[in-house]
């Protein structure tokens, strides 16, 4: 099951991806609710960056989600 987090009036979904070598590289899916609609960004960290589990990976993919949400301007 996806690891799923709100955060800041968005949802995270941890999203990583297993590289041919067996190793995860971190991903979420950025999504928002706007009325009746609902926009995905997906958003890779630095695919150097690789976790041994995907466990690993789906944690460091919410904590990257929470860096660049931090790092935008409010919506308010």
């Amino acid at each position: 099951m996806a690891v799923r987090e709100p955060y800041k009036g968005y949802v995270l979904q941890a999203d990583p991806v297993r590289r041919a070598g067996g190793e995860w590289v971190a991903r979420v899916l950025i999504e928002r609710h706007h009325g009746r609609s609902v926009h995905y960004q997906p958003v890779s960290t630095d695919p150097s960056t690789t976790y041994a589990t995907r466990e690993e990976a789906e944690r460091a993919s919410i904590q990257f989600g929470k860096a660049l949400l931090d790092s935008r301007p409010s919506h308010g």
